[in-house]
């Protein structure tokens, strides 16, 4: 299975891409020092790509074996669903978070 900092990275990027501001500022508010990402990891997770070298191909594709993989698969496709519902009833940002386009 994958670890939480694996697990963190996909949920942070898929909200990101979902446009869940609101969502994503919980979420790196409350787990992204845990899951040991920096800022300019946290930066390239809102709306980098594989060309900010902040990331490994090991660091989530070989690493996770099948199990992980569909765990991976799972955690992403509840983060759209939850970042769509938070998108549809425009709930608004949480004390103390930024949505993703200001990190």
């Amino acid at each position: 299975m994958i670890g939480a900092p694996g697990r963190q990275l996909v949920i942070d990027r898929t909200i990101a891409l979902c446009g869940a501001g609101g969502e994503w500022g919980v979420h790196i508010a409350a787990f992204a020092g845990k899951a040991g990402l920096d800022a300019t990891q946290v930066r390239s997770l809102a709306g980098g790509s594989p060309a900010d070298g902040c990331w490994s191909p090991a660091d989530l594709v070989a690493a996770v074996g099948d199990d992980g993989a569909l765990d991976l698969l799972l955690a992403c496709g509840w983060c759209h669903a939850i970042s769509f519902t938070v998108r549809a009833l425009r709930l608004p940002l949480e004390p103390g978070t930024e949505r993703p386009d200001s990190p």
